[in-house]
């Protein structure tokens, strides 16, 4: 009795640690998922995002031009009334050319501010790329980590599925309840719901809320590889 009370106090730590790892997993993939969501939608929109940018910077520059060459026309007038025109003139000629000014250092400022924000947009996508990749490392690195827990052959369906915010998942150390559980979850929710078992035989726990299921197509269960006769 004894040996059988140790041995199951062994079982159920391993299963205890078997948990914890599991939840921290859980963590840093929704973590790794929420960057990769925020990535791909930047670098998504990012070539519009140029295009918008870059035409702004020719609109800016194009009214700098404008403005340059109506300071132009007004620094002539100016000077020509500075011989010919009377105090009214010269000041009216003056006021001018000083709007021309302000009106031209607007536009520099303008196209300033349009070539920065072109600039950062383009660094910002090129981080963006770069994290991306960093992502797409840490994924690979945490499917390692995964394989190394129980139920290592369904690593790649279920980081897959969870990077791509496809399903919501659910980590239940019994098969019969996790059967039923899903079972439940299918009939609330009215949508299909997968199992997936650690191992072949691990399926056969699934048996009755399986038989339940079947004339409401409710349920899914799958192992990985699959159990062979």
């Amino acid at each position: 009795m004894l040996r059988i009370a140790d041995e199951l106090e062994r079982r159920d730590e391993r299963l205890g640690s078997a948990v914890r790892d599991v939840e921290s997993l859980a963590g840093e993939v929704e973590e790794a998922r929420a960057h990769a969501q925020a990535a791909a939608a930047f670098l998504a929109g990012l070539p519009d995002a140029l295009a918008e940018a870059g035409e702004d910077e020719r609109a800016a520059e194009e009214a700098r031009a404008a403005a340059a060459e109506t300071l132009r026309a007004a620094e002539a007038e100016e000077a020509r009334v500075a011989e010919r025109g009377g105090e009214n003139e010269r000041l009216a000629a003056a006021r001018a050319s000083q709007q021309a000014r302000d009106a031209l250092r607007e536009t520099e400022i303008r196209v300033e501010r349009a070539r920065e924000e072109h600039v950062r947009l383009a660094a910002e996508g090129e981080a963006r790329r770069r994290e991306a990749e960093e992502l797409e490392r840490r994924a690979r690195m945490l499917a390692s980590r995964l394989a190394a827990l129980p139920g290592r052959p369904n690593v790649y369906v279920t980081l897959g599925t969870i990077l791509n915010n496809a399903a919501v998942f659910r980590v239940l150390l019994d098969g019969r309840s996790a059967g039923f559980s899903a079972l439940g979850l299918a009939r609330t929710s009215r949508r299909p719901v997968v199992l997936l078992a650690t191992s072949g035989t691990a399926t056969v726990e699934f048996a009755p809320a399986v038989v339940e299921a079947t004339r409401r197509s409710h349920l899914s269960a799958s192992s990985s590889p699959p159990a062979t006769a």
